[in-house]
């Protein structure tokens, strides 16, 4: 009998991957699984851990209760950046109730069939962390694209902020502060005219580095940096930190 088939669940507790409190499984091996997320972990002194490891690949899924009924307090969170409930749908932002997460789902850009990322934003009252980006940040290009004439792109952090710019620019949240070399090189072949990396000051240096790798390879590029996240300003004034890089001043949208 192997060491897989002796072995014996222990008892369930939270998961440090999603914020879940109890869907975490611990088994007398060591090991762990959950069943929110699928998160799995084993003891590095297991001698199957490795070699299991390499061959078990679990595909990446949303929640079974990922739905657009959101709940009151995920709605009042998001109307501080005044972004409706319309908007949340619109770029596919989903509510689980089971998690109390609001989840932004990120086809994989190699393979669209695939899920490549989700980022959760806890509203759990003991999760040990307020967002969480599940899967693979590499394997996603989540740009959200608006209708308006300009053909700039914004680099912003996170996915509230690339709404509130995706009204009048297209955007793309980093989901996080750094940026592949691979993701600069699709980008700049993406049809943008000029590329803008906005991210707060704590944040700035972060944002000169992406932005010299642009500039590195030709690719027209400016640095925004303020003491808050693009989604804490109103149209208007993210309408004047875009346009004040270039001829195209425009009134209040």
């Amino acid at each position: 009998m192997s060491v897989r088939t002796k072995n014996r669940f222990i008892r369930h507790g939270p998961c440090s991957a999603c914020g879940s409190s109890d869907a975490r499984a611990h088994y007398a091996d060591g090991s762990e699984f959950c069943f929110s997320c699928h998160a799995v972990a084993y003891p590095t002194n297991a001698p199957w851990a490795v070699r299991e490891i390499a061959e078990k690949v679990v595909e990446l899924k949303e929640p079974y209760d990922a739905n657009y009924e959101y709940s009151k307090e995920a709605l009042e969170w998001c109307g501080q950046y005044d972004i409706t409930a319309k908007e949340l749908r619109k770029h596919n932002i989903k509510w689980s109730r089971s998690l109390e997460q609001l989840l932004q789902v990120y086809p994989n850009h190699f393979d669209p069939t695939k899920v490549g990322c989700i980022q959760a934003r806890n509203f759990r009252k003991n999760a040990s962390q307020r967002y969480l980006n599940i899967g693979d940040v590499s394997k996603v290009l989540p740009i959200y694209y608006s209708t308006s004439k300009y053909d700039y792109i914004v680099l912003v952090e996170d996915a509230m902020s690339a709404i509130k710019v995706s009204r009048q620019f297209d955007a793309m949240p980093l989901l996080g502060s750094s940026l592949s070399y691979e993701k600069i090189m699709i980008l700049k072949h993406s049809g943008h005219g000029k590329i803008f990396v906005w991210l707060d000051h704590d944040k700035y240096n972060n944002a000169l580095t992406i932005a010299e790798r642009f500039k590195n390879i030709g690719v027209p590029t400016e640095v925004i940096c303020t003491d808050l996240d693009p989604k804490m300003y109103d149209n208007f004034q993210i309408n004047y930190q875009i346009t004040r890089f270039t001829d195209d001043i425009s009134t209040r949208p």
